[in-house]
């Protein structure tokens, strides 16, 4: 916004203190900051028949940093769109794909940002173990076969299951080893103690 504010009032300048033509090239200056301006960011999400369950739109444009009124930045566009994949993937969504950011321009040059989202098929949990000396603590894990693989709860038991066996262990760790089939949307999850 400060270069914008800069470049206007060169242009105010040059307009009173230049002659005649190179008045208008300033104006054509002025003109061509208008036209890297974000006008609009939108999601498009197909309706998919076989999940009906929604997307957290809401909660995805919080995560864009790009905002209307900015200037176009392709670098931070990309940084948006991994953002939201991210999110997707950590909803359980981890086929989820998120195309480049589509820009187009509109008649005064402003920029309309779309961000297309495939979210494919949630996955769900096929396998659930745990290996190694923490098998004694494995009823602590409140996952189950056929919950949704959302990154935070396999984290969540990670936690809990590395709590309740530094009790039997002090210097024990648990690593979560996830192996996706995309074939059948499923995940097995492996909890191993060392």
């Amino acid at each position: 916004m400060f270069l914008a504010a800069v470049v206007v009032a060169g242009t105010w300048m040059a307009a009173r203190h230049l002659p005649q033509g190179e008045a208008h090239a300033g104006a054509v200056a002025i003109e061509a900051v208008r036209t890297q301006e974000v006008q609009s960011i939108s999601i498009d999400t197909p309706k998919s028949p076989r999940d009906e369950r929604r997307l957290p739109i809401a909660e995805l444009r919080s995560l864009i940093s790009t905002k209307t009124g900015d200037l176009l930045d392709e670098t931070k566009l990309e940084v948006d769109r991994k953002a939201l994949q991210a999110a997707l993937v950590a909803r359980g969504f981890l086929a989820a794909q998120i195309a480049r950011a589509s820009v187009t321009f509109g008649k005064n040059g402003g920029a309309y940002i779309v961000f297309d989202v495939e979210r494919g098929p949630m996955f769900r949990l096929r396998s659930v173990t745990v290996t190694g000396p923490g098998e004694v603590d494995a009823e602590v894990v409140t996952l189950s076969v056929g919950d949704d693989a959302i990154g935070a709860r396999i984290e969540r038991a990670r936690q809990t299951l590395a709590e309740a066996h530094a009790h039997r262990a002090p210097k024990s760790t648990v690593e979560v080893r996830v192996h996706e089939d995309p074939a059948t949307a499923s995940v097995d999850v492996e909890l191993a103690t060392r």
